[in-house]
């Protein structure tokens, strides 16, 4: 009798890239609602140098989560878990960068509040 070499089942092309999409999404979720969650409401005032100090936090924590979180899921799905790491971490910057312009853009140019109070000069 031969022993039977069981492989290990790799997910298909489309199931890692819709998991790694789902992540990102998930990811980009939590982020935006956590920066929304920093807007000044009503009476509560925060000097600048506390809401910078919890923006950074946010904007850390998100990366290093993200990184974490890409690990994990290349390590799960093909043992190749750096590479899903990086580029979890790189797209997420991606999107908090092109956020954070649009946010700009639509509190100095609109007046509408999205993701932080700006300051337009």
């Amino acid at each position: 009798m031969d022993p039977v070499v069981r492989r290990r089942h790799r997910p298909s092309w489309w199931r890692r890239i819709a998991m790694t999409a789902a992540l990102v999404a998930v990811l980009f979720a939590a982020y935006v609602m956590a920066m929304q969650a920093t807007l000044p409401s009503g009476g509560t005032v925060q000097s600048r140098e506390t809401r910078d100090q919890l923006h950074a936090l946010i904007h850390g924590g998100a990366l290093a989560f993200g990184f974490a979180a890409g690990w994990a899921l290349g390590w799960a799905s093909e043992r190749n878990g750096f590479a899903y790491a990086v580029t979890i971490s790189v797209v997420l910057a991606f999107l908090m960068a092109f956020a954070m312009m649009a946010s700009w853009e639509l509190a100095c140019s609109g007046g509408i509040v999205v993701l932080r109070a700006w300051t337009c000069g």
